[in-house]
């Protein structure tokens, strides 16, 4: 095998790797996308749940159009979603209220959040809810859009009253 020839091969290897840890980094940030969703598509069913078992309101929040993790619970930590009990019914979690579950997920931003209600004063969310009887408190469906670096991912469609989530990936 020749010097030319030897180059050839290990140009060739170089660019295959290039290719491939590419396209493998790219697969990684769709699974962690799909997670994502799929995580906040069950801290919903579970709040639904929680809402029956406990006979009680309970809040899911996500952080609106556009934005990463903000402190939607006041503790310091950044959340791009918080649901819990809300104890004193005034859509916004403050002391009292039982928290159930939070989620950061690093870069992603929110593409669409189409939820019924402002979260609080600093409207940093929308947010809609679940009666004790188990339903959703809302007019119309309910649609959520995450995406990394500007190229939207997943989405997640909030069937009014009935609470049913449907999730699909976004080319």
């Amino acid at each position: 095998m020749t010097f030319i020839e030897l180059m050839v091969v290990i140009a060739i290897l170089g660019i295959s790797l290039t290719i491939i840890t590419v396209n493998f980094a790219n697969a990684i940030r769709r699974y962690r996308l799909e997670s994502y969703i799929q995580g906040l598509a069950a801290a919903i069913k579970n709040s639904q749940t929680q809402a029956m078992s406990e006979g009680r309101r309970v809040v899911i929040a996500v952080v609106k159009k556009g934005s990463t993790a903000k402190d939607l619970d006041g503790n310091g930590t950044m959340e791009h979603y918080i649901t819990f009990v809300d104890t004193n019914i005034n859509g916004r979690y403050d002391a009292g209220d039982l928290s159930l579950e939070r989620g950061n997920w690093g870069n992603v931003t929110v593409g669409t959040n189409t939820l019924p209600f402002d979260y609080g004063a600093g409207a940093d969310a929308r947010y809609f809810f679940f009666l004790p009887q188990g339903l959703a408190r809302m007019a119309n469906d309910g649609v959520i859009e995450i995406k990394y670096n500007d190229k939207l991912g997943h989405r997640m469609r909030i069937i009014s009253m009935l609470g049913a989530v449907e999730t699909e990936k976004i080319r």
